[in-house]
């Protein structure tokens, strides 16, 4: 497995200390059905609130300012700059919200893109084959603190 795993030992003791509160989720596809697969993958998850997901970055910000997630799910569909714009999108929200985790999908590696969007805040980065216990790891360790990052990328 190419997937590098760190783990904040301070964040993790102080998401532990707060009694485990919800990680509050926002998913943002401009694919419905990407959208409602992930939520029915995460639904009724322990410590997981899923939030109304946004099919674009308006839509984005004002879930934002409204349900204050503590973790943003964005696919990017690998179409040109991706669907939803996604480079715009990651941008925006680590522009305007820096706190807020970001978990970015995408359909295939590609190096140069992952490294590009951890450098503009991206805490996580998966493939979009991944099994759903892939998915729960990667969402937990992100909330406390975390990376999950290729190690391929992190190397670099």
């Amino acid at each position: 497995m190419e997937t590098l795993y760190i783990e904040n030992i301070i964040g993790k003791r102080l998401y532990q200390d707060q009694g485990k509160q919800d990680i509050r989720t926002l998913i943002v596809s401009s694919h419905q059905l990407v959208s409602k697969g992930l939520s029915g993958l995460l639904d009724n998850k322990p410590n997981i609130k899923l939030l109304e997901h946004a099919s674009n970055k308006l839509e984005m910000i004002l879930r934002i300012q409204e349900s204050s997630p503590s973790l943003i799910i964005i696919y990017d569909d690998g179409v040109n700059a991706g669907s939803s714009n996604t480079l715009e999108t990651i941008s925006l929200a680590t522009q305007e919200f820096p706190n807020i985790r970001i978990l970015l999908i995408i359909k295939n590696h590609d190096f140069n893109k992952e490294l590009f969007v951890l450098k503009m805040g991206v805490r996580g980065i998966l493939i979009d084959n991944v099994e759903q216990s892939t998915l729960m790891d990667c969402i937990t360790t992100l909330a406390n603190g975390g990376l999950w990052i290729r190690r391929r990328v992190m190397e670099k």
